[in-house]
């Protein structure tokens, strides 16, 4: 299994993007995507044609979790029609109901850092949910087992 890990940041350098979510940081050098995301890019030795699993953590602030749902439907059609997009599915945790985690089923890598990441899709997308985070959310891209 190979994880490649990231805090999930990144912006697009051809649409305008929203402000930072709090405790995003603000000094990233805004190159291209593949670059400022390059933490979140498999080994060399790596297929990229494989399949990918996004894992990504949101801690919502506490007493916003309805908010935060409500966004989340209002615009997860923005992830779930993109290319490369397999399927999506938000999670809450029991214990921890400020808690959310997202799993994004991508064709491959790529179909979420650049396809998905680079498009104005991530940016409405960003838009709607940033305000609810806590603090920055967490990124790992897992593979399926031989």
């Amino acid at each position: 299994m190979k994880a490649v890990v990231g805090a999930g940041c990144g912006r697009a350098e051809q649409v305008a993007a929203p402000p930072p979510s709090p405790g995003c940081p603000t000094d990233v050098p805004r190159r291209n995507a593949h670059a400022r995301l390059a933490f979140m890019t498999a080994p060399e030795n790596a297929s990229d044609a494989a399949p990918v699993l996004e894992v990504a953590r949101f801690d919502v602030t506490p007493g916003e979790e309805a908010k935060f749902i409500d966004a989340y439907r209002s615009v997860v059609a923005e992830l779930a029609t993109c290319p490369g997009c397999r399927s999506a599915r938000m999670t809450r945790g029991v214990e921890s109901p400020s808690r959310f985690v997202l799993l994004v089923e991508w064709e491959n890598l790529d179909a979420h850092v650049v396809t998905f990441r680079e498009s104005a899709r991530f940016v409405r997308w960003r838009a709607a949910l940033g305000s609810f985070f806590a603090q920055p959310p967490t990124v790992e891209h897992v593979t399926d087992l031989p």
